[in-house]
């Protein structure tokens, strides 16, 4: 047998360790230590052969050798790295006692931009991850790797829980690692308890297992003291505690001042602080950062297409009354959804990292209390985040989407609205006449300690073309199986199919920009290839999704496309074009 290297020695001592702490071995030892008066030798022999009887060695060899190996790690000599390892979970209790058939836990990993997604594990009281990742602390976020400027680069490792049911995925707990203490150490192994999100944020959901090593491993004299690490973080933390506490009592008396201007303005929606996912009250405007996504997303047209595609979710307590919990952007992008608040702060962030003069604005439309993003320049324009539409301040539909404005807000700005009238559309948009809006001091809100600006998104699709084949063919099934329930045969036309291209791009160019290429081009090339004597009737139809299912039942439901489906005639001809537009975090729309 060839030697170990230490790696992978340390490797095989923690893998021991867990299964006999998962298992309760020490126990079992323990038990016989205590009916036993051996001496140390012959006691160690008999406890050997007790314990191969009871063929716990046996588990532990046999858990080593199916143990996978690290996958071969890209190390650079001149960075640093920390390999995170997920070992397993326990006391994760609402599984206790019971299986659910399907369900998965995954663990997502966000550090500066970098994101990670551990494998997928059955769910159960003690799931099992054994999954590693590497994380560079060289960023040009983090600049030198020396331990000296390492201890002040104060970006935790943010980690999401989510759990999976037959393709429905809900996030369970988050939390931010702090992993400074390596730096004294260059090894870690602890727990984490995680928590609920929101309303649950106080209730334990169980508890995950990890350990830190710092690569290459470090020399003695390049490691800090347990002393210097814990000064900087508790030099942190007071800084936090007193940066919080300055701006509570500033946001008093600021309130206290609002609300005397008039009388009712205690009832206007003004928003200085917001619930955020782990329980805790922050200022907005700490929540609001520049964003850029590299080049994933291209203009701020793009970005607003990219956020109307997450789905709109609206967070509810048990009882069906609203909470308002505003996520963090990679909470929500993991979700994968998010209410008006979560989709305005991931749009307003983009836009400030286009360097627009974009502002989050608190309302309500017709429905209720609302969130949305304004920017400021030659005009005032409203972008709907959950929609994508854009709509300038003067335009007449204005009152139909947004009626009141109570207070908007960025990364260094806060406003509330002192005008007499708070309607949207009677509202004057100059946040600088002090009679008009009221607002806070700069320098107290640049003190506050913002979210990281790092918005690492994952990329779009792969083949796109080869999804929208699939996804033609089994609608085209769906559709020939439907009229042979009528007796009805089916025949596609090809040649007409590759003629729809066109529409469908420009139907997504509208979408995006409100601008269209090519329609005369279009309509020709269909004028042309239609025979004389017959009729060409389409109806385009768009998804924010590749659910081929979902999107035939939909098509069905609506009268035009069931009266072309339903269609009866010797010489019909049937065309079906699919076309997917790929944007970031493998979100689609779908022509």
């Amino acid at each position: 047998m060839s030697s170990l290297t230490p790696e992978q020695l340390s490797r095989l001592k923690e893998l021991i360790q867990q299964h006999l702490q998962r298992n309760q071995v020490f126990d079992t030892v323990k038990e016989m230590l205590e009916h036993q008066n051996l001496a140390d030798e012959e006691a160690q022999e008999k406890i050997l052969a007790s314990l191969s009887q009871k063929g716990v060695l046996g588990d532990v060899l046999a858990e080593v050798q199916q143990t996978p190996q690290l996958p071969e790690l890209s190390v650079q000599p001149n960075n640093r790295y920390i390999l995170m390892k997920l070992q397993y979970g326990k006391a994760f209790v609402d599984f206790v006692g019971r299986e659910v058939a399907g369900a998965t836990f995954q663990l997502h990993i966000q550090f500066l931009q970098q994101r990670f997604a551990s494998k997928k594990v059955p769910c159960s009281a003690e799931p099992v991850f054994d999954d590693s990742f590497l994380l560079n602390l060289s960023t040009p976020e983090s600049g030198s790797v020396d331990f000296s400027s390492l201890v002040k680069l104060s970006s935790p490792i943010h980690v999401v829980l989510v759990k999976e049911i037959n393709g429905k995925r809900e996030v369970i707990a988050t939390k931010n690692i702090e992993w400074r203490l390596m730096l004294c150490t260059s090894t870690l192994s602890f727990p984490v308890e995680l928590t609920g999100l929101g309303t649950q944020a106080k209730i334990s959901i169980g508890v995950l297992y990890f350990s830190l090593d710092l690569l290459p491993k470090a020399a003695r004299g390049q490691m800090l003291t347990d002393r210097l690490v814990n000064e900087q973080l508790n030099l942190e933390k007071k800084y936090e505690r007193d940066i919080a506490h300055g701006f509570f009592e500033y946001s008093n008396e600021w309130w206290r001042d609002f609300k005397q201007i008039r009388p009712g303005h205690e009832k206007r929606l003004v928003k200085i602080y917001a619930e955020t996912e782990d329980g805790s009250y922050k200022p907005v405007c700490s929540l609001v950062q520049p964003l850029r996504a590299n080049r994933l997303v291209d203009s701020p047209l793009q970005a607003a297409r990219f956020v109307s595609l997450l789905p709109f979710v609206r967070d509810e307590a048990p009882g069906g009354m609203r909470t308002e919990v505003w996520h963090n952007m990679h909470t929500l992008l993991v979700r994968g959804a998010g209410d008006s608040e979560d989709h305005a702060v991931l749009l307003c962030g983009l836009l400030l990292g286009f360097c627009l003069d974009a502002y989050v604005c608190v309302g309500s439309s017709g429905e209720g209390p609302h969130t949305w993003v304004m920017t400021r320049g030659e005009k005032v324009t409203f972008w709907e985040a959950l929609t994508g539409q854009r709509l300038e301040s003067t335009d007449p539909r204005v009152h139909r989407y947004y009626r009141k404005v109570g207070c908007v807000f960025n990364h260094k700005s806060f406003y509330a609205n002192i005008q007499v009238d708070d309607i949207v559309a009677n509202t004057n948009w100059d946040l600088d006449d002090e009679s008009l809006w009221k607002g806070m001091a700069p320098e107290m809100l640049e003190a506050l300690v913002g979210v990281p600006k790092y918005l690492p998104l994952l990329g779009p699709v792969s083949n796109p073309q080869e999804q929208e084949v699939t996804i033609e063919n089994d609608l085209k099934k769906r559709i020939e199986d439907y009229r042979k329930n009528t007796d009805l045969m089916t025949n596609w036309d090809s040649e007409l199919s590759y003629l729809l291209s066109p529409a469908l791009i420009n139907y997504e160019l509208d979408r995006v920009g409100n601008v269209t290429y090519g329609n005369e081009e279009f309509q020709e090339s269909i004028q042309r290839y239609v025979p004389e004597g017959h009729t060409f009737k389409a109806y385009p139809v768009y998804f924010p999704h590749t659910r081929s299912a979902e999107m035939f039942s939909n098509i069905l439901n609506a009268s035009i496309s069931q009266e072309i489906i339903n269609t009866r005639g010797d010489t019909v001809r049937f065309a079906l074009r699919v076309k997917l537009m790929a944007y970031p975090e493998e979100k689609a729309a779908v022509w």
